[in-house]
């Protein structure tokens, strides 16, 4: 399947980044994995619900005197639910570009993320257990590396399907346990 090409800038990691982990999606969906949305639509919520609080405090129509306790509450509000996003964000996500949703007798489902440094040129893509126990054991870890020369032109240009090819050899044909 021919997909549309990306461009932009390879010297910014965030594009590099980002064009591999959106592949990374349309695949396992193109491979009917079962992806598990639910912490991205939580993460909005919070997000939206502390705006929200922050949009109220910010535009509440009475001066400032009056809406003290108010503002109060906005701030506490926007505190809580911003905070416990970004939390989720450190410490539960893992910077995952997608997770699924558990299949067959397997309690857990998969986390793909992906390991690129700055400026760098290879790319590590990592698929690893949703089980927090058993996350960072080499055993429920595939690791896979690749210069993103292969997947990207000089110009900056992203090639999905030379992506595909990798991704689909090297990281989903592989089991762990």
């Amino acid at each position: 399947m021919t997909e549309k090409k990306v461009k932009g800038s390879l010297g910014d990691m965030n594009f590099v980044r980002s064009a591999v982990e959106a592949q990374i999606l349309k695949t396992l969906e193109e491979d009917k994995f079962p992806i598990d949305k639910s912490m991205m639509n939580l993460k909005l919520f919070l997000g939206f619900t502390a705006i929200a609080f922050a949009l109220v405090a910010q535009f509440y129509p009475r001066p400032w005197p009056e809406t003290w306790v108010l503002t109060a509450v906005c701030v506490a509000g926007y505190s809580t639910f911003s905070s416990t996003m970004q939390w989720m964000l450190w410490f539960h996500d893992m910077d995952a570009a997608a997770m699924t949703k558990p299949q067959g007798k397997s309690k857990y489902g998969l986390l793909f993320r992906t390991d690129y440094k700055r400026f760098g040129e290879d790319m590590t893509v990592i698929m690893t257990t949703r089980d927090p126990k058993n996350r960072l054991a080499d055993a429920h870890t595939v690791r896979a590396t690749e210069s993103i020369a292969k997947w990207f032109d000089a110009e900056g240009t992203f090639y999905p399907d030379q992506f595909n090819i990798f991704f689909r050899n090297q990281v989903l044909k592989k089991k762990i346990d």
